[in-house]
């Protein structure tokens, strides 16, 4: 079974294995991008729903957000869009390297305001599979 950590971790590595992400960070949007050291490009991953399923897998899942600052004349919009679309799509095919990223998600694009910037990029849920095997001799659930 993969642990959740060592998955987590795995994914903070290979997001700041790309030069030009400034930020990366396992937490949940607004506390990330309220830190006093967030900054733009930024990859935020965060928790979400997990399934578990009669076949003994659990699916991890997760958020992931990358985004960037428009330009002033937000003349950059679909550049940043496509920019985007291809680094949330490697950072997805490199981690299928390592474990199987169930397929079948959709990739939502975002436009918002912070600190009176304009912001674009994508959000995809996606989630991540490992099996697991209760050993009813290990578990502190079981008893003796």
């Amino acid at each position: 079974m993969e642990n959740y950590k060592d998955i987590t971790s795995r994914m903070i590595e290979i997001a700041k294995n790309n030069p030009n992400i400034r930020f990366v960070k396992f937490d949940t949007e607004n506390n990330a991008m309220n830190g006093s050291d967030f900054q733009t490009p930024a990859f935020i991953i965060s928790p979400a729903q997990s399934v578990m399923n009669e076949n003994s897998f659990i699916q991890y899942g997760f958020q992931l957000l990358y985004f960037d600052k428009m330009r002033q004349e937000l003349d950059n919009y679909d550049d940043l869009l496509q920019e985007s679309l291809q680094y949330i799509l490697g950072f997805c095919g490199v981690l299928d390297l390592d474990y199987k990223v169930v397929q079948g998600v959709s990739l939502d694009p975002f436009l918002y305001t912070h600190d009176g910037s304009e912001m674009t990029g994508h959000q995809i849920n996606i989630l991540v599979e490992s099996q697991y095997n209760f050993d009813k001799f290990k578990s502190p659930f079981y008893g003796d």
